[in-house]
């Protein structure tokens, strides 16, 4: 039973600590397009970086699930993440690709899927939370 507990204990804080990145990194990409003084080199960089340190984040979250497994019961927390971690990168491929061909309609769609990405990404953590 202890390693039981252990196993949800350790999968629960794997799937915060990755989740959190979405609110941390998506508010800093929010921020600095939303900035006066930002310029479009620095959004991008702004999203390059996001991206790199949201699909880090995911591949260790991934690689903990991989190795110590996913306790029973939990699957859709599991799935969550992976939702999480596919709208994440699909609104910062869409944002950068509006930065490069100049195309606002793709930076909208962008900041729709970053919604998406942390609306889904805060809901799991309440659901998580409501389990421990």
């Amino acid at each position: 039973m202890r390693t039981v507990d252990q196993a949800r204990a350790r999968f629960y804080s794997d799937a915060v600590s990755y989740l959190g990145v979405i609110g941390d990194e998506g508010a800093r990409v929010s921020q600095t397009m939303a900035g006066d003084g930002s310029t479009l080199a620095g959004i991008e960089a702004v999203l390059r970086s996001a991206k790199s340190t949201e699909n880090s984040r995911y591949d260790n979250c991934s690689s903990s699930r991989a190795s110590g497994g996913i306790p029973n019961g939990l699957g859709d927390i599991a799935e969550n993440a992976d939702e999480v971690h596919r709208r994440f990168q699909k609104a910062m491929n869409e944002c950068l690709r509006g930065i490069t061909d100049s195309n606002g309609e793709q930076i909208i769609a962008g900041g729709q899927a970053l919604k998406s990405s942390a609306t889904l990404a805060s809901t799991t953590v309440m659901k998580i939370n409501a389990q421990r």
